[in-house]
């Protein structure tokens, strides 16, 4: 989720860009995010979804603590 987000931010608003480009920043950030599941805690293996989340969490908190403050 928070792939478009950023890709928008960098891109603008056109989808014609948005779309292709945020599947390779997703798929990006997956592989990113498996490496480094598997080699942080070695030989034991991080949950590749954790490791996501806390990439994610503190960018959508930001997101939602900045659209908060347009209204």
């Amino acid at each position: 989720m928070m792939i478009p987000h950023f890709v928008r931010f960098l891109v603008g608003p056109d989808y014609r860009l948005i779309i292709p480009i945020s599947a390779l920043q997703g798929a990006v950030l997956v592989v990113v995010a498996d490496v480094f599941s598997k080699t942080i805690n070695a030989p034991a293996e991080i949950p590749l979804g954790a490791v996501i989340a806390v990439i994610g969490v503190p960018i959508f908190l930001y997101y939602a603590s900045k659209e908060r403050g347009r209204d």
